[in-house]
């Protein structure tokens, strides 16, 4: 009988804490123009809660506790904005954002880019390191696309920015070996060189698979016009009466 109530108590808690969370979304865009904008990264202040929105400017954050918030929105190129006291006590708060262009995409501000960095593998991190000191600009630019990368769960996007992580070390250690020969590090770049040519085939072996599949259904469809074109105008005929 106790094992029966104490199974009940911890029922309830669960359903209590369950119903003491919800979600917030939305979408951002350009303020000036309106278009959708990917790799935003969206995250409440004082917390480990954030996301980054997809590509069509989408964003989710799961499980936030009830409560007051500070929402805040960094991009690249746009001005960062903060909205305060957002109130989170409904299993979904929306909340779409727009963003102003600052017209300059010259670096990021230490806070977001602490933000970046620290939402990535730590061999990520490295690599992005050791490419700053080479290429300051490019590595702004490069860390927010590889941020937006890594928060996806798509394999081909995985791929992508593994490719792109690997190009910049490839880039690192052609510029050391151009100071300095060191057979160790011609060894590491031969290494990455091939690790880079095998991930780019089966990129393009993934690639070429699509484009048969398409190929394959415009031939269908060229068979379908050329042979069935009497059957394919009384159908077509019909549905248009329809509508």
């Amino acid at each position: 009988m106790k094992k029966l109530i104490l199974l009940i108590f911890l029922t309830g808690i669960s359903i209590t804490n369950s119903a003491q969370t919800g979600k917030i979304i939305g979408k951002i865009t350009n303020s000036n123009t309106g278009a959708s904008l990917p790799g935003v990264s969206v995250y409440l202040e004082g917390t480990n809660k954030g996301a980054a929105t997809d590509l069509d400017g989408n964003y989710f954050i799961a499980k936030v506790q009830h409560g007051n918030y500070n929402l805040i929105a960094m991009y690249l190129g746009y001005y960062k904005v903060v909205l305060s006291e957002i109130n989170v006590d409904n299993e979904t708060t929306e909340i779409n954002i727009s963003l102003s262009p600052t017209n300059s995409v010259k670096g990021l501000s230490k806070e977001m880019e602490t933000f970046y960095l620290n939402n990535l593998p730590l061999e990520s991190q490295k690599i992005l390191n050791e490419f700053k000191e080479l290429n300051e600009s490019k590595y702004f630019l490069t860390l927010q696309e590889v941020h937006f990368k890594n928060s996806t769960q798509d394999l081909d996007i995985e791929r992508e920015n593994k490719i792109l992580l690997l190009k910049l070390k490839e880039e690192t250690i052609a510029n050391k070996l151009k100071k300095n020969e060191n057979p160790a590090l011609e060894e590491e770049l031969k290494n990455i060189i091939n690790e880079l040519l095998e991930l780019q085939e089966s990129q393009r072996i993934k690639q070429i698979y699509y484009l048969e599949l398409k190929l394959n259904k415009l031939k269908i469809s060229i068979a379908e016009i050329r042979y069935n074109k009497g059957s394919v105008i009384t159908n077509r005929f019909k549905q248009l009466l329809k509508q």
